[in-house]
C-alpha cells in the first residue's frame, strides 16, 4: 500500500522487527540480574540487658548469612552461617542475642554467597538504649 510514495507495510515490518528486538535484550537483562535481598531487620531489648536482633526474609530466594566484620557487637550462641528460608505461609525469621561493648556505636558486616551481596547493620546508642541507625545492602567487591 503507498501513500505519499511510501509502502507502509515495509515500515510496519522495521518496526515490529525493532520492537521484537529490544524486548529480546530486556528480558535477556532480567534473567541475568542478581537477585535482590530484602530483609526485615528489628532490635528488641529484654531483660537483664539483652538484646535481640530479629531478621526476617522477605523474598522468594534462600538467603544465607555469613558474619564478615563485627564491631563493639558479639553475637552469643552463634554457630557461623544463618540459613534463612524464603517467604511462603510460614513467617521465617532469626534471633540472634547480641551484647554490646563499649562505645555508643556498633556495626555487624554480613555476607550473602547466594545473592552476593553485603548487609550492614549499623547500631547507635539513644536515650541510653540501642537502636538500629541504618541498614545497607550493597554489592560485595
Amino acid at each position: 500500500m503507498f501513500i505519499l510514495s511510501v509502502e507502509w507495510g515495509s515500515v510496519a515490518d522495521w518496526v515490529s522487527g525493532v520492537a521484537t528486538f529490544i524486548s529480546a535484550i530486556v528480558a535477556y537483562m532480567i534473567s541475568i540480574r542478581k537477585p535482590k535481598v530484602n530483609l526485615l531487620t528489628g532490635l528488641d531489648y529484654r531483660k537483664n540487658e539483652k538484646y535481640i536482633l530479629t531478621i526476617t526474609n522477605e523474598t522468594y530466594r534462600y538467603v544465607d548469612l555469613i558474619v564478615s566484620d563485627m564491631k563493639n557487637v558479639e553475637i552469643k550462641d552463634f554457630n557461623g552461617i544463618i540459613r534463612l528460608e524464603p517467604i511462603s505461609d510460614r513467617l521465617y525469621k532469626v534471633e540472634l542475642e547480641l551484647d554490646f561493648c563499649g562505645n555508643n556505636k556498633a556495626k555487624v558486616i554480613f555476607f550473602d554467597p547466594i545473592s552476593e551481596r553485603k548487609i550492614k547493620i549499623r547500631f547507635k546508642r539513644k536515650n541510653n538504649n540501642w537502636v538500629i541507625g541504618e541498614k545497607l545492602v550493597s554489592k560485595f567487591l
